[in-house]
């Protein structure tokens, strides 16, 4: 399946590189603010976008170490799937910073 990167937007952070905004044309879906991350290891991986988490008094819930808590509101259908979209994430991030001069 095609995926295009329409956008690309860095911001470091932890394994976070950056938000990319990717469209699938067989779909005609356009999903933002897909976190692109790098492990310290090397491996990179594209995640899709959650919304925080919130308590009752709706307050943010928070991770052991104090980073907000997220949940899922769309996902692949097996890591297989999930790979494979990271993998073409990755590509049309490099390919976009390569067309438009971003890093």
């Amino acid at each position: 399946m095609e995926i295009e990167v329409t956008a690309w937007k860095p911001f470091e952070r932890g394994t976070l590189l950056g938000f990319a905004e990717v469209f699938i044309p067989a779909l005609k879906l356009h999903i933002g603010d897909v976190g692109v991350h790098k492990h310290p290891t090397g491996k990179r991986w594209a995640s899709l976008p959650g919304k925080p988490r919130l308590d009752r008094d709706r307050r943010l819930v928070l991770t052991p170490d104090g980073k907000p808590e997220y949940s899922k509101v769309i996902w692949w259908d097996g890591r297989p799937v999930a790979d494979a979209f990271s993998a073409k994430v990755i590509a049309g991030v490099e390919a976009f910073e390569k067309r438009e001069g971003v890093q």
